[in-house]
């Protein structure tokens, strides 16, 4: 049989034996790779010219940039303002700074600014007059004998006779301890957020063993108030409640002297900026999750025992009209319901029944929400969510005896408002801050700002003068939760410079370019200051410069030993 290609055969116990090639003896692998050597042979010179050419187009491309950079330094020196140039020099810097053009006549010159200019501002301002807790708005004090007020804070004021979860805070204090320290006594007040007031936890802290501390509440802070100069330390790491957080303590302003204290960073009541502004318990809203009025389910009255009652009246802003005298009522034995008649307040649009079993010992009182009709039968009691109300006090608030009660807070809504023709959208999803920073970057060239420390909304326009603030109620009521709507606005004024004594110019701005022909004025505060204007050579130098370094740029490039050996010998050649 015959063989042809290349194979291997083997003989038993022998090498194995190979044939390359045909029987015939031709080598067909080293015919093949011969000729495939000879056809590249020729392949060779034209790759050599090819890396040749790349790397001289890299070079030709290298040149043309640095070429292009000298025609981008003689633009400057065609320029006649190059040569003209002028240089302004204020004698006080601090006044105004200056910059000039070719334009400008050279001199010395006197310039006064009179005045600056100052934009358009409005701030929330129902705080103005006090109001009662109970009801929402701006500014909104407790009214007891005497009301606290603070002007244009946007929180309620927080109720210092109620709960503490009740009382008004826009982080709900909690249930633990605190601690405060004064000259080595270290004393943990106790908290109960849910019996607790703010008048009793400053008991504690006035009452707790050397620790030599006063508390004493004013304008909605709380002051911590030492019997000597020595600092007062507020807080610890096993402190447990987050009482002196959410009253602002812990950040509190200290103040050395005589007597050492530490007030409240920030009003009691002020509001959370970063929460959702449409639910009413964070934001210019009703103090929390208050119970609402009327008969908890699972209490029964007790059979025969004595109940002490009393009716107040209160009116459609929460205001209590008249308080009746406490009266004592007795359960019939065997029933387990009394019959409360009173003489409706006239004028009332509610009543409030509160009621204590005076035979269990009760000190604390129940409230029934009750009509005008002259009468409630009442057959449940309950201890939870308990008050000590201050009875026979007329004018004061609902709010002041039971929590949750008076007129329904007013809450931002969904929907549009416009600030000088722009609209913005609140969202239910948006928080105070967020609607601040929509307005900042919106097309209403206004500065919208809330600070914590004041409780307050600023908005302000970025440009000076006397132009009002254009606001648009819309299909959202956050402008008149905010009272920004209808708040009398700080109306911006223009700036007022004279030059050698000349008539005042009035401009919107503290840029000013039409005081002195060719220069910019910059103010920055009133006063005089001479303003020198001279010829300024440097622009013309400076031009001159880049160009001289331009042009050596190119030189090397094209000549230095780094280029494409096509270049060198400052000759082209053509490649062979």
């Amino acid at each position: 049989m015959g063989i042809s290609g290349a194979g291997t055969s083997s003989i038993p116990g022998g090498a194995p034996i190979t044939f390359s090639g045909l029987v015939s003896g031709l080598d067909e692998s080293s015919i093949i790779q011969k000729l495939t050597s000879l056809t590249r042979l020729s392949e060779a010179p034209l790759s050599g010219q090819i890396a040749t050419l790349s790397n001289q187009n890299g070079s030709l491309n290298t040149i043309n940039a640095k070429l292009q950079a000298v025609l981008s330094a003689i633009s400057p020196l065609l320029q006649s303002s190059t040569f003209l140039a002028k240089l302004a020099s204020p004698a006080d810097s601090s006044i105004f700074t200056a910059t000039a053009n070719s334009t400008a006549v050279s001199g010395s010159y006197s310039i006064n600014v009179q005045q600056l200019a100052s934009p358009t501002s409005v701030f929330s301002q129902t705080g103005v007059t006090p109001v009662s807790s109970a009801a929402q708005g701006i500014g909104t004090a407790v009214n007891n004998a005497a009301p606290q007020t603070i002007a244009n804070v946007l929180g309620r004021f927080a109720d210092p006779d109620i709960q503490l979860q009740y009382a008004g805070f826009s982080t709900t204090p909690t249930t633990g301890n605190f601690t405060l320290s004064h000259n080595g006594v270290n004393a943990t007040i106790v908290v109960d957020a849910t019996a607790d007031s703010i008048n009793s936890i400053m008991n504690k802290i006035n009452t707790a063993p050397g620790l030599g501390v006063t508390a004493s509440l004013a304008g909605d802070k709380i002051t911590l108030t030492a019997a000597d100069a020595n600092p007062i330390g507020v807080g610890a790491s096993s402190d447990t409640s987050n009482f002196l957080n959410v009253t602002n303590l812990t950040t509190g302003v200290s103040v050395p002297g005589p007597n050492f204290t530490v007030t409240s960073a920030v009003h009691l009541g002020a509001v959370n900026p970063t929460a959702v502004l449409t639910q009413a318990s964070t934001v210019l809203a009703d103090p929390g999750a208050a119970p609402v009025l009327g008969l908890a389910a699972g209490g029964t009255l007790v059979a025969g025992d004595n109940y002490e009652v009393e009716v107040l009246g209160f009116n459609a802003n929460g205001y209590v009209t008249q308080a009746s005298p406490p009266t004592v009522i007795a359960t019939a034995a065997g029933n387990q319901s009394i019959t409360v008649n009173y003489a409706p307040v006239a004028g009332a649009t509610g009543h409030l029944v509160y009621i204590r079993d005076v035979t269990a010992g009760e000190t604390t009182y129940q409230a029934v929400a009750a009509d005008t009709s002259g009468n409630v039968t009442i057959s449940s009691h309950t201890p939870g969510n308990r008050v000590n109300p201050t009875f026979n006090e007329t004018g004061g608030s609902v709010a002041n005896f039971f929590p949750g009660t008076g007129p329904a807070p007013t809450v931002p809504t969904v929907g549009s408002f416009t600030i000088n023709g722009s609209s913005f959208t609140v969202k239910s999803t948006d928080t105070l801050l967020s609607v601040m920073n929509n307005i900042n970057s919106g097309g209403a060239n206004v500065s919208a700002l809330y600070s914590s420390n004041l409780d307050s909304i600023s908005i302000t326009n970025k440009n000076g003068g006397a132009t009002a603030i254009s606001f648009g109620a819309g299909t959202s009521n956050f402008l008149s939760a905010t009272d920004l709507l209808t708040a009398p606005q700080s109306i911006g004024g223009q700036s007022k410079v004279s030059v050698n004594g000349a008539p005042p110019i009035f401009t919107n701005s503290n840029t000013v370019a039409n005081a002195l022909t060719g220069v910019t004025l910059t103010l920055l505060k009133t006063g005089i200051s001479t303003l020198a204007i001279s010829n300024n050579g440097q622009p013309a130098a400076d031009a001159f410069s880049a160009l001289l370094r331009a042009v050596n740029a190119t030189e090397n490039e094209v000549f230095n030993d780094s280029t494409s050996p096509v270049f060198k010998n400052k000759q082209l050649t053509q490649p062979a």
